[in-house]
């Protein structure tokens, strides 16, 4: 089974993960899949880099999220696109309707304790 979740990097004191895919039976800090991003929450706000395109491209393939990760990527708003997305795919909502309802949310966006960054 594959997940995603995260993995620490940083040293004592300075915690920096990174966000991966991996088995879900591997070490935490072991062999990975895929690394999607980082996550600094040693800064204030916490900064976050992630590659959305590949984050999307895992949940579509069915990985599962951790806990940690999901409030990560609701608050990037990754997982607004991809439960969006599905519904595209499903038939149930047009693009136009997709793409005014992320707009309408990122403008509505109040979390300041993220610094978002999305990597190419």
């Amino acid at each position: 089974m594959v997940v995603i979740r995260l993995s620490r990097i940083g040293r004592k004191g300075f915690n920096i993960s990174s966000i991966v895919v991996t088995n879900k039976r591997s070490a935490r800090d072991g062999q990975y899949i895929a690394k999607l991003g980082t996550y600094n929450a040693s800064t204030n706000p916490s900064v976050v880099r992630i590659n959305e395109a590949l984050t999307l491209k895992w949940l579509d393939l069915g990985a599962e999220v951790s806990d940690t990760v999901r409030s990560i990527l609701s608050k990037a708003g990754i997982m607004l696109k991809w439960s969006l997305s599905r519904c595209v795919k499903k038939g149930t909502l047009d693009e136009a309707k997709m793409n005014t309802k992320i707009s309408e949310w990122e403008k509505n966006k109040k979390d300041k304790t993220f610094e978002i960054t999305y990597l190419d």
